[in-house]
Order: structure tokens, then sequence, then C-alpha cells
């Protein structure tokens, strides 16, 4: 897939050589924090972005791009000084009224839920951050709109390289070949809201790999012949007739084959998740909005290493509450709270936010009784970890045109 972007951008360079740009931009986002967590951090985070297109109006087409980098230092009292650039988006488009397709290293992202995200697949949307920053995916994504109507529907096939996130059993990846993943969604209109089904697949190989904490802690073992597949299937809906309601649904299973000693083996894990969520804005001053949302999880997991099987089953129970409302024109404070309602723990994100035309300056803090390694996505390996913090965050957006 890497090779077939490197072929479309060469073409996609010649078209402009040949008929010229039609527009370039450089645009981007300048951030700057400091927060005490535990220890004492700060840092800069500069994302500067080119895109640009290359057919002229009349056209009946879209042919365009987007290329961009994260860029970023951070100092804590721990760690010192660390700096880093990585690639954060780089695509090429071609749409037109009915289809667009994009390849490249881009954002997939659906589903209606705002705090406690069942379907967040390929992304790690924070709801906390601002900036909206999210990881993406090399892939090759076509989306085809139907005709007079708000049916549409997507396929995607996403090149993954291997990391600890890749799949939930406790994998070590090292001597495995890429994960390939294939998948799509369908969009229906349903009774003045929206309805999607999603699905996905992936699957990884390998000769040998070693396993470790399966038969105990720091206790490794070597696997022969593994093959590991992951099926996703996602139902979401949305309607809003004075309050908003949504929901979300997926259910996920994965299965490791294997041979450990001579014997045939296999691990499986199922994950079915489930979030409810609504909104409405209270007629109290200038609005008060409340998003509110509840997450059920069930994790179960089965182990037969040749001698017998072995299962095991947890239930989560999650809620999430968010409040916002505007000071003025330029002021807005909001509130968050995560509870893990099996456990009594909570989490309480309090902010202020000044919104300027190019400038926002955020004030933040939390207060928690969870772990510090707890996440806002419960039996998924994504961020979004939770602990008691209080930040001052800056951020300054430009853009400029090169060529209008």
């Amino acid at each position: 897939m890497k090779k077939l972007f490197l072929i479309l951008l060469s073409f996609s360079m010649l078209i402009a050589a040949n008929k010229g740009l039609q527009s370039l931009r450089l645009k981007g986002t300048v951030t700057a924090y400091g927060s005490a967590f535990s220890n004492f951090q700060s840092g800069g985070q500069f994302i500067p972005v080119i895109d640009g297109d290359f057919l002229p109006d009349t056209s009946r087409y879209i042919a365009d791009f987007e290329f961009s980098a994260d860029t970023y230092v951070r100092y804590d009292t721990v760690d010192q000084f660390t700096a880093g650039i990585r690639p954060y988006r780089g695509w090429v488009r071609l749409a037109g009224n009915q289809f667009e397709l994009r390849l490249g290293l881009q954002k997939i992202t659906f589903g209606k839920a705002q705090l406690l995200r069942t379907l967040s697949w390929f992304d790690i949307l924070d709801p906390r951050d601002p900036l909206g920053l999210t990881t993406g995916v090399f892939a090759e994504r076509f989306r085809y709109y139907f005709p007079n109507s708000n049916a549409n529907i997507w396929l995607w096939a996403i090149q993954e390289d291997l990391s600890t996130s890749s799949f939930y059993l406790p994998l070590d990846y090292d001597g495995l070949r890429l994960a390939s993943q294939y998948g799509g969604r369908v969009e229906l209109p349903l009774f003045e809201g929206e309805l999607g089904l999603s699905f996905n697949y992936k699957t990884v190989s390998a000769d040998t790999l070693t396993i470790s904490d399966l038969t105990g802690p720091g206790v490794d073992i070597s696997l022969y012949d593994p093959l590991a597949k992951r099926y996703q299937y996602g139902i979401d809906g949305k309607w809003d007739r004075g309050i908003g309601v949504w929901f979300e649904g997926a259910y996920i299973f994965e299965r490791s084959d294997f041979v450990l000693f001579a014997a045939d083996a296999y691990m499986t894990t199922e994950i079915m998740m489930f979030t409810l969520g609504m909104d409405y804005t209270l007629n109290i001053g200038n609005g008060l909005m409340i998003i509110a949302e509840y997450m059920g999880d069930m994790i179960r997991t089965e182990v037969d290493l040749g001698s017998g099987e072995d299962h095991s089953i947890t239930f989560l129970n999650f809620a999430g509450l968010m409040l916002n409302y505007p000071l003025g024109i330029f002021d807005s404070i909001g509130l968050m709270g995560f509870m893990d309602l099996d456990n009594t723990k909570i989490y309480t994100y309090l902010f202020w936010q000044r919104q300027y035309d190019n400038l926002t300056l955020r004030l933040s803090g939390a207060l928690t009784n969870f772990d510090q390694d707890a996440t806002l996505f419960p039996g998924q390996s994504t961020g979004g970890s939770l602990g008691n913090m209080i930040q001052l965050m800056a951020i300054y957006d430009f853009k400029i045109n090169i060529i209008k």
C-alpha cells in the first residue's frame, strides 16, 4: 500500500508540475503547556500542515492532499528533556459528487458517543483535548454516497506496524509480520436519524513468537506457528428530537492458535461493549449544555494450553457527564466527570477556556481516586490516562495562503 501511495503521490506531483497547483496553504497549531502531576511537566508542540489541490473549480472532481508532522519537546522532573518528530498526516484524495478515495496516513473515526466511546477502533480521541488530536492509520479508504439519500458506504484496508496495542492478547511482537486490516461501514437514514453498521477484520501470523505473563509474571515461553485473528462488529445510531439520544454497541472476538510443547493450544478474548448517551441544552442564562453517557463492558478470556480450558469474565460499568456553559463571547467553563460504578471511583475534570480569533487559553485541573494507569477506554489498548493534575495551556492557530 505504501508503494501505491508513493506512486500516487509522484503522479500527483507530475500533475501539479504540468497543470500547476490551484491552491497551496501552510497552516498549523503551536501549543505550549505547563502541568503539575505527580511531577512537574512542561513542553511545546508544533503541528505544521501543508495542503492544496490540483484541479480547477470548474472540474467535476476534487484532487487534493495534506501533509503534516507532530513535532514536540517536553521537560519533566523524571525524564528531563525529550524531543521528537513523527508523521501526523500524509494523504492524497480524489473525490466527486458521490465518492471519495483517500490514500495515506489519515484519521478514520466514527460513532456517536463523545465521552465513553465504544467504537474508538482506530483513534484515541480524548474529550479533554481541545485540539482533538489522534494518531492516524496508513490506509486506503473509499466512501460512496448514494444519490438522493443520506446513505453512504465506507470500505477500507489498513496496514499497521505492530505494537503492544495491536491485539488484546499479551503478545511479544518481535518478529511478527505486519498486521493487515479490512473492513467497512454503512450509514443509513432511519426515523429522522441515522444508523451505522461497521465491521473490521485483522490478522497476523509468524513462524514463532514469544508470549509473556501467560503462566506467571516474568515467564516467557515460545509458541510455534501462531495465527491471531480479530473480528470487530459495531452498530450505532443517533436521533435528535429536542433531546439528542445515541447509542454504540460492539462485539469483538479475538483468537490466537499456536503449538505449545507439541500440543495444539489457543487463547481467546471476547468483548461486548455498549454505550448509551444523551445531550440537552437547558435554558439557563446563556445555555447550559449537558452530555451524559453510560458504558457497560463484558470481557471474557479463555485459555487452553493443551491441558484443558480455563476462562474468566470481567464486567465493567462506567458513567460519564459533561457540562459546558458559555460565560460570554470569549469565555466558557466546563466540567467532566467519569465514574467507575462498580468500585465507586470518580474522576473530575474542570476547565476554563478563553477563545480569541487565533489564540486559545485553557486552564484545567483534575481530582481523582482512579489508579494512575486507568484509562478512558476500558477494555481497549488506547490512551487517555486518568490522574490528578493542574494544567495551563496556550494554543495558537495560523494559516498562510501561498497560492490562492
